[in-house]
């Protein structure tokens, strides 16, 4: 446990604990919402959510805590971990002191009314059904933001809340070059892919009862070495992990019958999460070494599941054989050469998560471009399907036929995470090199994932990046793990290669 292997900080173990047994409370909650909650409830579910919120904002400033904090930050003999958790404990109270316990109940609450009423635009193919409330909510987080950090700009504050350090100027530096690599790439892969006009599309021969779904993914998980003694699969609109305590990680997907790849894809990238999460020392449980390091780390690791790994010719082989166990009717005409070309088919869509690896980081540029400006208040709430429209006109020259495959595709607007998407790109490049430096540690990588062993994959992550939690900054982190910062070079490469090589 955190308070044997940290001495120094056993006088707060038991507070930080019960500060994260009251996140995992509201995590559980938000992932009841997205599952399983009847119609009628969500307004109570707000008003719970609401009070955890500020039940955790008043334990974090219990003075008793802050003093006992503050003493210990003065120790001289605090080890590298112990002083990692100590500033991350610091950064905590300094945000609770300046935010009015008020404010974060209404956030909480008008977060959880917000996603109920996407849902509802959703059924109703309408952005107008959800714009108040989604406006009130970017509001009140841009008066969080300017509540934390008065002297910053309220979007590098946001940004700041998920990947520690990020900037607008540095995302900007990042993306807005990257989005021009990208499209530029994007229609050199166009041109190579009439001159290979072949149509990698799958003719499945059946279908896929859900049912039937649920049995083979939850084996395909635990081949994939996540522990489901400490996890669970449940069916979602929009696929999310959530973690709820240290042997309680929640997966979801969405399910079709028609496709099984609709589910597979967005489960492998949560999978990615959750064996994070699971990855995670048991011994920091409650404090910040045993908390994940980003969400742009975050990203990486899911991106590199479902990237990497999925989308690879060795893996192709391995699930097509796996397929046609479960499914021999429907998997009877498809082997890992066609699982391969489909799922790596340059496939231009308005739906960023229909999108292949290529155009993928366009989707990421121009949620970008988006937000930064509707929190910064140059873009009005009730314009957003229009600039939307445009953005994606511009990018990827597609205009979404409606809000549903537009500007209501994705959940995170609407439960109140700004800051989120720019995190995506940084990982889908961080995936790459993570990937490629395992390879060069592991010669044999490749045959193994053929062979359906990715344990030593596993333990390589959990070895370089799991087990370290927030004990490095993100850049440090993973820069101890590749030998270099994030590099977007590599990403283009890999990408030129990939879609526009001669393999």
């Amino acid at each position: 446990m955190a308070d044997s292997v940290a001495p120094n900080l056993s006088p707060i173990i038991p507070h930080l604990r019960l500060l994260r047994a009251i996140g995992g409370c509201s995590n559980l909650l938000a992932w009841d919402q997205h599952c399983y909650i009847p119609d009628r409830a969500g307004a109570g579910r707000g008003e719970q959510l609401a009070a955890l919120s500020q039940l955790a904002h008043e334990k974090v400033l219990d003075k008793k805590f802050r003093d006992c904090v503050a003493e210990i930050a003065l120790k001289p003999n605090l080890s590298l971990q112990e002083r990692r958790c100590i500033e991350e404990t610091q950064r905590t109270i300094h945000h609770a002191e300046r935010l009015p316990s008020a404010l974060v109940g209404e956030i909480a609450d008008c977060e959880s009314a917000c996603y109920q009423s996407w849902l509802e635009a959703r059924k109703a193919n309408s952005f107008q059904t959800v714009a108040p409330i989604l406006e009130k909510l970017v509001r009140l987080k841009i008066e969080y933001a300017k509540a934390l950090e008065p002297e910053k700009a309220p979007y590098d504050t946001l940004l700041d809340l998920h990947e520690r350090g990020l900037t607008e100027t540095q995302c900007a530096a990042l993306l807005l070059p990257l989005g021009i690599e990208l499209r530029e790439l994007f229609q050199k892969a166009q041109n190579h892919s009439k001159a290979d006009s072949i149509d990698h599309a799958l003719n499945y021969q059946g279908e896929f009862p859900r049912a039937q779904q649920q049995v083979f993914f939850q084996r395909l998980l635990q081949q994939l070495q996540f522990d489901l003694s400490r996890g669970r699969l449940d069916a979602t609109v929009h696929p999310f992990c959530s973690e709820i305590g240290p042997d309680d990680v929640r997966l979801t997907t969405r399910f079709d019958e028609r496709d099984i790849l609709v589910a597979l894809v967005p489960l492998i990238h949560e999978f990615g999460h959750g064996l994070y999460e699971q990855g995670l020392d048991p011994n920091w449980f409650g404090t910040a070494v045993g908390e994940s390091s980003s969400m742009g780390i975050h990203e990486s690791q899911s991106l590199l599941w479902e990237r990497q790994v999925l989308f690879s010719p060795q893996f192709s082989t391995y699930l097509a054989e796996e397929l046609r166990r479960d499914f021999p009717v429907a998997m009877s005409k498809i082997g890992g050469s066609e699982l391969y070309q489909h799922l790596t088919r340059l496939r231009p869509s308005t739906v960023r998560l229909e999108s292949d690896e290529l155009t993928y980081g366009l989707h990421i540029c121009i949620r970008f471009e988006l937000e930064r400006e509707f929190i910064r208040g140059n873009l009005p709430i009730r314009d957003l399907p229009e600039a939307w429209n445009d953005a994606y006109q511009r990018f990827l020259g597609l205009t979404p036929e409606n809000d549903l495959r537009g500007v209501l595709q994705d959940v995170h607007w609407y439960g109140g995470s700004y800051g989120y998407f720019p995190t995506y790109l940084l990982g889908a490049i961080g995936a790459v090199q993570l990937f490629q430096t395992f390879c060069s540690a592991e010669p044999n990588a490749l045959s193994l994932i053929e062979k359906g062993d990715f344990l030593p994959l596993k333990n390589w992550l959990q070895r370089e990046i799991h087990i370290h939690g927030k004990t490095y900054l993100p850049a440090e982190l993973m820069k101890r793990a590749t030998g270099e910062q994030l590099n977007a070079s590599r990403f283009v490469r890999y990408l030129d290669e990939k879609y526009c090589g001669l393999v």
